[in-house]
């Protein structure tokens, strides 16, 4: 169990109000840390997104993908692709039962874009402090926070863990794992 937050320009992202009241993502981070650490790889090396679809930013190429009309075969290729990119790019798959920020990662260039559009939620009268938007940070800045991110985390679960020969066991896979994407 912990609490995320992701900033951008001063604002926590991930924050939200439900029946008038302020949360912050809390929930166990556990499927979000495996997420990052199995698909940073795409996140920060040359995973372009696959359709030929251009945009200011994801969310206004999101807006065109899914007006996409072709033969059913056409339209099964066009899905699949999107869907395989968006699970690499999208940590939505991974918040189980909790309310998460939707939040997508893609690089441009030196850059990551970090583009969210929690309108989805507002549905059922969830509303985050941030909606929808998009933000350039430097792919080399974005890497720094993103080990460190992960190295605090490692630091942090060996102290809770002492005791615990299986905690023990997963960190150590975690830590090879990122070790594999030369990350620590």
């Amino acid at each position: 169990q912990g609490v995320l937050k992701l900033w951008v320009n001063g604002t926590d992202i991930c924050e939200y109000t439900f029946e008038g009241k302020l949360y912050e993502y809390e929930a166990s981070l556990v499927y979000i840390i495996e997420w990052l650490c199995e698909n940073v790889k795409y996140i920060i090396g040359y995973d372009p997104f696959p359709l030929p679809v251009d945009g200011k930013d994801i969310n206004d190429i999101w807006e065109k993908v899914y007006t996409f009309e072709g033969n059913e075969l056409e339209e099964s290729l066009w899905f699949d692709a999107n869907s395989e990119w968006l699970f690499r790019h999208t940590w939505m798959n991974v918040r189980g039962n909790s309310i998460l920020s939707n939040i997508c990662f893609r690089r441009i260039e030196n850059y990551i874009e970090v583009s969210w559009d929690n309108t989805c939620y507002e549905k059922v009268e969830i509303y985050f402090s941030q909606k929808k938007g998009s933000f350039l940070i430097n792919r080399l800045e974005f890497i720094e926070i993103i080990v460190d991110f992960f190295k605090k985390i490692i630091e942090d679960l060996r102290e809770r863990s002492v005791n615990s020969p299986e905690s023990l066991k997963w960190i150590e896979q975690f830590e090879n794992n990122l070790k594999l994407c030369d990350l620590i």
